[in-house]
């Protein structure tokens, strides 16, 4: 079990993960950096931070556009997306329908993402007192290509 440090003002972790996106969520590109110097002010030095990402290629691509109307099992749903090339924000809205004692029940969810580029993440990352040890495409563990969807970063907290 990791413990977090004993000195100091601020807890200290060696290791943070962050998965399911969930930077990708952060949209305003000031946020995403402060969000990774935060991450980066409570892991020790020679500690880890991981975390995946969506890539732009996937957002613009609508590899989130899908359905399951057909199946007799619920849920049922279609995701369609939207993307915008100037932003690289994507919108993927969402139509659910769940049987909810006996009947179906209809709603709606809308989830906004950021396609962040590799090179701003790792700038982000190296203003935050990392370095980079590997970017991989998820899941294969191999280095990403241009038409990777996904991609884990690892990053190794700078001695000082």
């Amino acid at each position: 079990m990791l413990k977090p440090a004993q000195h100091g003002v601020r807890r200290k972790f060696d290791l943070a993960i962050s998965l399911f996106d969930s930077l990708n969520y952060i949209t305003d590109v000031d946020h995403v950096a402060r969000a990774i110097k935060r991450v980066g002010e409570h892991v020790r030095d020679g500690g880890y931070f991981i975390f995946d990402v969506n890539t732009i290629y996937a957002l613009s691509h609508h590899f989130f556009d899908q359905a399951n109307l057909g199946s007799p099992h619920y849920p049922h749903y279609i995701w369609s997306s939207e993307y915008d090339h100037a932003t690289r924000i994507c919108r993927v809205n969402m139509t659910c329908e769940v049987l909810d004692n006996g009947k179906t029940r209809q709603f709606r969810i809308v989830h906004v993402q950021r396609g962040h580029s590799l090179e701003e993440l790792s700038d982000w990352l190296g203003q935050a007192g990392f370095e980079v040890v590997e970017i991989l495409h998820a899941y294969r563990f191999r280095k990403p290509t241009r038409r990777s969807d996904r991609v884990f970063f690892i990053a190794r907290k700078r001695t000082e």
